[in-house]
């Protein structure tokens, strides 16, 4: 359980900073992440709580392949050794 005590209120926004190491080990499948929210009013005393799904977006990756293809040889190697190919 993360519990979250560092925020900021602005009308009807509640503005949390959550870093990469608070939820990396609770994501579930899809990226997918799940919050629960209890708030007190110190005023009033009142709670209210609510529940809320979030699917993070994930990077697009571009892989690159590079293949070297060596070419069977003969020849003299460093040395004095001798290189043959099969």
């Amino acid at each position: 359980m993360l519990c979250v005590t560092d925020f900021s209120v602005a009308e009807d926004t509640l503005v949390l900073t959550v870093y990469p190491e608070d939820y990396m080990t609770r994501l579930v499948d899809y990226c997918m992440l799940k919050i629960y929210a209890l708030i007190r009013v110190k005023e009033t005393n009142q709670m209210w709580s609510d529940e809320d799904d979030f699917v993070l977006e994930k990077p697009t990756l571009k892989v690159e392949v590079v293949l070297f293809i060596l070419q069977p040889t003969v020849g003299r190697l460093p040395g004095g050794l001798t290189a043959s190919s099969s």
